[in-house]
């Protein structure tokens, strides 16, 4: 298994970087559909949204209520705006959301619903996507693993634990062997998110990251990740790549941050300020 830590982060993230076309346009950068947000959880639409713009995809789209749209304040970003129920949850969306997409971030803040698990079958095949957060914890409630085949995901031990019917300490014991098995057994790319993250894809060589940093351990960390993830993906890399870069690029982020405010102070908003691609 590849181990990565901060001694070998620069380097492992120079190897899979590739190079951006100065004579690019928007579209060369690939449009990525991001649903997430609900009355409640607002916020985590406008991480995933700076996580993809600030990682370098050319256009982001916002699924999401019109209370979560007017939330956003981002001018970079534009809007496909989805009914609500009376709870403020999203019911439905069009097929419109996805088309001309290059890539699907689906899942954050969405709510644990049989609507959501039902707006997420409705991302084409055809579409490379990261389902997060709510996308998997419908699926773990009212489907089944065999739905994300194909995708990545992106879980944190307890939210691995449910899809996968399994002990949480168990998991957190055995995070690499767990990843790399589900990875292989359904066809998904696995980022297990913890204090140290595996990245394992079927057939792939996994990846252990081991570059502890307390100051991400807050609200709004993951929903940052899973935005570089699926702007990478938009750009073209493929899932494996997309999913390791991205949380490589993460914890580069992590640590500038941590050294310009301290752990205690920094936010996930601030640490989107410091993904830098340039290394």
């Amino acid at each position: 298994m590849l181990r990565i830590t901060e001694k070998n982060l620069d380097a492992e993230i120079k190897a899979r970087l590739t190079p951006r076309d100065e004579n690019g346009h928007k579209g060369t950068f690939g449009t990525l559909t991001v649903v997430a947000g609900s009355a409640r959880y607002r916020g985590c639409a406008r991480l995933n949204c700076s996580g993809a713009l600030r990682a370098g995809c050319g256009i982001v789209r916002l699924a999401a209520t019109e209370r979560v749209i007017s939330h956003i304040m981002m001018p970079e970003v534009t809007f496909c705006p989805l009914s609500e129920d009376a709870d403020g949850f999203a019911e439905d969306i069009p097929d419109a959301a996805f088309r001309g997409a290059d890539a699907v971030l689906f899942g954050s803040g969405l709510g644990t619903s049989p609507s959501t698990l039902s707006m997420m079958m409705k991302i084409p095949r055809a579409i490379p996507a990261v389902i997060d957060a709510d996308g998997l914890n419908s699926t773990a409630v009212y489907g089944n693993p065999d739905l994300l085949s194909g995708r990545i995901i992106t879980p944190h031990i307890g939210e691995f634990a449910r899809l996968a019917n399994m002990n949480a300490d168990t998991v957190a014991f055995n995070r690499d062997g767990c990843a790399k098995n589900f990875a292989d057994r359904y066809g998904i790319t696995v980022v297990l998110k913890d204090s140290v993250t595996v990245v394992a894809s079927p057939n792939r060589q996994a990846a252990r990251v081991e570059i502890p940093n307390s100051g991400m351990a807050k609200g709004g960390s993951g929903d940052l990740l899973a935005g570089i993830i699926g702007s990478l993906l938009a750009q073209g890399y493929d899932n494996h790549n997309a999913a390791l870069l991205g949380v490589l690029l993460h914890c580069r982020a992590g640590l500038n941050a941590r050294t310009e405010l301290g752990a205690t102070a920094m936010l996930p908003s601030d640490t989107a300020h410091f993904i830098c691609i340039n290394i």
